[in-house]
């Protein structure tokens, strides 16, 4: 964006304030949220929920550092080196709880449709937007007015349910963040 090469960057870039000071951002155009996943049988609402239970996280990940600052005393938090092996660890039920990304717990759901895995709570929203050069306010309107469209015409959550099987099970506004 800054070197004039392309003129959006659409990805799964979250907006934070340091990204703000170099570029400008639209709407958010898609879910992204670290969450807590498990089977039904497990009732688990908020951190205190997790003691005395085996939580799998890929390791190093901004899931991770959420689970290891809030989690009690009591939980048992193995972590794995790649998403793949927590992955693994959840459906082998070596860990009773998974700690992931939205997506990331929609392919296990993905691949085996029957297997047993619900969003208990979200412990972080992160949204991705598109990434507008600095100075180019029409384009960046221009994206906001086609995303809220989008919102308002379903799109957003039936291309996630195309895509990851399941109904959209945290909506994203149309509403900038800066």
């Amino acid at each position: 964006l800054e070197t004039d090469k392309v003129d959006l960057v659409i990805s799964t870039m979250g907006a934070n304030p340091s990204r703000a000071k170099s570029i400008n951002f639209s709407s958010a155009y898609a879910p992204f949220y670290s969450g807590v996943f498990a089977p039904s049988s497990i009732k688990v609402s908020s951190y205190a929920d997790l003691d005395g239970l085996t939580i799998g996280v890929t390791g190093g990940t901004l899931e991770d550092l959420e689970l290891t600052k809030m989690a009690p005393k009591g939980a048992k938090i193995s972590r794995f080196g790649d998403n793949a092996a927590t992955l693994s660890a959840i459906k082998s039920k070596q860990v009773q709880v998974l700690v992931a990304g939205n997506t990331v717990a929609a392919s296990v759901t993905e691949a085996n449709p029957d297997f047993d895995l619900e969003r208990k709570y979200i412990i972080k929203d992160s949204p991705c937007f598109i990434g507008v050069k600095k100075g180019n306010a029409s384009l960046q309107q221009w994206l906001n007015v086609a995303l809220y469209t989008l919102h308002r015409a379903d799109f957003v959550d039936k291309t996630w349910e195309k895509w990851f099987g399941i109904r959209q099970i945290h909506s994203v506004q149309a509403q900038p963040y800066f």
